[in-house]
């Protein structure tokens, strides 16, 4: 019997000569004794003049009546299509063994798809049982809102503040959307930050830290109210008892928004003296900044002039504050302080 491999290599050899008469005009040299049977694999019938393909030394024949004699020699023609069919049976046997792994491999991977969905169904009901027993204990009674608490408002009332919240009792501890009631909040300005926390399992804290109204700009026969970094908060008909920055000029605003102005350092400068100011607990009526020089309105017509960076540089260190506490003690309510470059401070009168 053929291995395999040979059969396959003869199969090749086969399809490429078609048939094995070219064989027979071989040198005597080139003969090799080649066994050949019958149909029933009993009988030997002699030798055949060719030479070895390949290392193959076995052939199968139909049998005898493919033997043809002359004077010099006997010779045998292949049964071609005998052999062809014995290596096809082996092609055959080959697939149904490549069909069967096709198979064996297919039923493994269904059955491992089997599993998996087996272990995903498995897992989902899990999920679903856990996800019904969490919404059941968060609707149970003890975990409902009964006390809402407020900090950190001194401008806006806690009527106001719970209105704009939106918060309510009787809800769920679990159920409250902290995003979406400080957006709403928000809409308010003077809301600088805020915080919301769950205390359980039935109280809420809003902590609030406001904007404060800390200056205001000329806008026609109004004004624009800012907080301390310039944000903007309201546009009012009367001025509010705050510093205004003079010598400015708006290009834009949105409530909510810092307002843009066309000269930006020279607003920059200006809340940076109100910052100042009220560290050092004073009170400026209005600020104006004009290049490198400063003019600040304290009360009635008392003024503070001079150079910006010695005004700041005194007003910093106390200097300042000390020369106003004195003026204000003697009662003066007219006249001007002078800040020279060298730093130098003066008070001059003014007599009506």
């Amino acid at each position: 019997m053929f291995g395999r491999k040979k059969k396959k290599k003869l199969f090749q050899e086969m399809r490429k000569t078609a048939e094995f008469d070219s064989m027979r005009d071989m040198d005597d040299d080139e003969v090799d004794q080649f066994t050949v049977t019958d149909g029933d694999g009993s009988s030997e019938m002699g030798e055949y003049q060719g030479n070895k393909h390949d290392g193959f030394d076995e052939y199968q024949v139909a049998g005898e009546e493919n033997c043809r004699e002359s004077d010099d020699e006997k010779t045998y023609d292949f049964d071609v299509i005998s052999v062809f069919s014995n290596v096809d049976q082996q092609m055959s046997e080959d697939r149904i063994d490549e069909d069967f792994e096709e198979i064996r491999h297919g039923r493994s991977a269904k059955n491992g798809k089997r599993k998996r969905m087996k272990r995903i169904l498995v897992a989902a009901i899990f999920i679903a049982i856990i996800a019904g027993v969490a919404v059941y204990v968060m609707r149970l009674p003890y975990f409902k809102i009964r006390e809402i608490t407020i900090s950190g408002n001194k401008q806006i009332s806690k009527e106001t503040v719970f209105k704009e919240s939106g918060m309510k009792t009787g809800g769920s501890i679990f159920f409250i959307n902290k995003s979406q009631i400080k957006a709403k909040m928000r809409e308010n300005p003077y809301y600088k930050d805020i915080d919301i926390d769950r205390v359980f399992p039935s109280k809420v804290n809003i902590t609030i830290t406001e904007r404060r109204e800390k200056a205001v700009l000329p806008y026609g026969e109004k004004y624009v109210v800012l907080d301390d970094d310039g944000t903007v908060l309201r546009l009012s008909k009367t001025r509010p008892r705050v510093t205004e920055i003079r010598n400015v000029i708006i290009k834009n605003m949105d409530k909510g928004e810092i307002v843009e102005i066309k000269d930006k350092e020279v607003f920059r400068k200006s809340l940076d003296v109100i910052k100042e100011m009220e560290k050092s607990d004073l009170f400026f009526s209005s600020i104006s900044i004009e290049k490198e020089d400063i003019e600040c309105n304290v009360y009635g017509t008392l003024y503070v002039r001079g150079n910006y960076d010695r005004f700041m540089k005194n007003l910093k260190n106390g200097n300042l504050k000390s020369v106003l506490v004195d003026v204000y003690n003697k009662n003066i309510k007219r006249g001007t302080v002078n800040v020279t470059k060298e730093g130098v401070i003066s008070f001059t009168p003014t007599f009506k």
